[in-house]
């Protein structure tokens, strides 16, 4: 069985053009295949990460790359 496909956040930061300051500074994780949940108050970035992640928008630093974990 092939090693499960993993999303790798490193060093992300975003902030909209508009923003007075930036969403996200220096976030960094894994996200394995299955459930995976992004909790957190209202307004606190739930919905910018998630439009990372599907590349509707771009990280002003930093990367996200999906890569096989056995890379």
């Amino acid at each position: 069985m092939p090693n499960p496909s993993i999303i790798t956040i490193t060093d992300l930061g975003f902030a909209y053009p508009s923003g007075s300051s930036a969403i996200f500074e220096l976030l960094s994780a894994t996200l394995d295949r299955g459930w995976t949940a992004i909790l957190g108050d209202n307004s606190c970035g739930k919905t910018t990460l998630a439009l990372l992640l599907c590349r509707y928008l771009s990280p002003t630093q930093g990367r996200i790359s999906p890569r096989n974990s056995a890379s």
